[in-house]
């Protein structure tokens, strides 16, 4: 949980710097939501559960969920570059 705040808070952050026009500011928030989004990931990974097919479907659905936003995020980082 605490690194998907992270992850939040770091985003949403990002996008006041934007609604503010300081482009590296908010490529520098972006940088850091996606670090703690990376290790969002790497922690999914660490879990357990007794169901193993209840496991792998919130495996899939959040690593969906999880690679959109990074998509996201990488996305605007690009255009913050220019």
């Amino acid at each position: 949980c605490s690194s998907l705040s992270d992850a939040e808070k770091h985003a949403i952050l990002a996008a006041n710097c934007l609604d503010l026009g300081d482009f590296l500011l908010a490529l520098n928030h972006l940088k850091r939501a996606h670090a703690a989004l990376n290790e969002s990931m790497r922690i999914n990974r660490l879990f357990s559960h007794h169901n193993e097919k209840i496991f792998e479907e919130y495996l899939v659905e959040s690593d969906v969920r999880m690679h959109d936003l990074r998509e996201i995020w990488l996305r605007v980082m690009s255009d913050c570059r220019r």
